[in-house]
C-alpha cells in the first residue's frame, strides 16, 4: 500500500466552525469506536469540552418510534421536523436530508469535535485500517487522511501509528490542534 500527502501544523482547526474537528474514518468494523473510546480517556485529562458525532447509514430508532407515541404520530402528519428533548438527550426526526454542518453547529461549545465515520468529508482526518476488513486504504484515494492507525505493514508517507500507541496518537493530535485561549 502506498499513498502521499503533506501535513501542516494545526491541521484539525476549522476557522469556519472555530473549533478543532477530527474525523476518524475507516471501513465498517475497522475499530473506529474502540479507538475513540481509548483516545477519549486521554482527552478527559485536559478538562476541555469534547464531543462526538457518529455517522450511521441506518435509521435511528428508539422508544418513541412506536405508532402509539406522540413523536411518531407527529412526524407522520406532514411536519418537516419533530424534535424530542429530554433532560440529557435530544432526538430530531427530519423529513429531509440533514446536513452535517447544521448538526455541527449544535456542538458550538465543544473545544474538540470528533466525527466518527464521514469518510467523504474533505477535511483532515485520521484513518483506522485493518487489512482483514478492507483490502485498500482510504488514504490511497484521499489526500485529507493525515495519519493512519494500523497493525498491518503499510508503506506510506503519512503519520503511521500502531493501534496500541494511543498516547503517541494523543500527543500527535495535541500538536496539531489549536489550543483555546484562557
Amino acid at each position: 500500500m502506498t499513498c502521499s500527502t503533506v501535513v501542516s501544523k494545526k491541521i484539525f482547526y476549522s476557522e469556519f466552525f472555530n473549533k478543532n474537528i477530527i474525523p476518524i474514518v475507516g471501513y465498517h468494523n475497522s475499530g473506529k469506536t474502540s479507538f475513540l473510546e481509548n483516545i477519549l480517556m486521554l482527552f478527559e485529562s485536559l478538562q476541555i469540552n469534547i464531543s462526538v458525532i457518529k455517522h450511521t447509514h441506518h435509521p435511528i430508532e428508539g422508544d418513541d418510534d412506536s405508532k402509539e407515541k406522540d413523536t411518531y404520530r407527529l412526524t407522520r402528519r406532514g411536519t418537516s421536523s419533530v424534535g424530542l428533548l429530554g433532560d440529557n438527550s435530544f432526538k430530531l426526526d427530519k423529513n429531509s436530508k440533514i446536513n452535517l454542518q447544521d448538526v455541527m453547529h449544535l456542538f458550538k461549545d465543544s473545544d474538540i469535535l470528533f466525527l466518527e465515520g464521514f469518510k467523504d468529508i474533505s477535511i483532515p482526518k485520521i484513518e483506522i485500517y485493518r487489512r482483514d476488513v478492507a483490502d485498500r486504504l482510504i488514504a490511497g484515494d484521499d489526500p485529507h487522511v493525515k495519519a493512519i492507525i494500523t497493525d498491518d505493514e503499510i508503506v506510506c508517507d503519512r503519520e503511521i501509528f500502531k493501534t496500541d500507541e494511543i498516547k503517541k496518537v494523543f500527543d500527535w493530535i495535541c500538536n496539531n490542534i489549536k489550543r483555546r485561549q484562557n
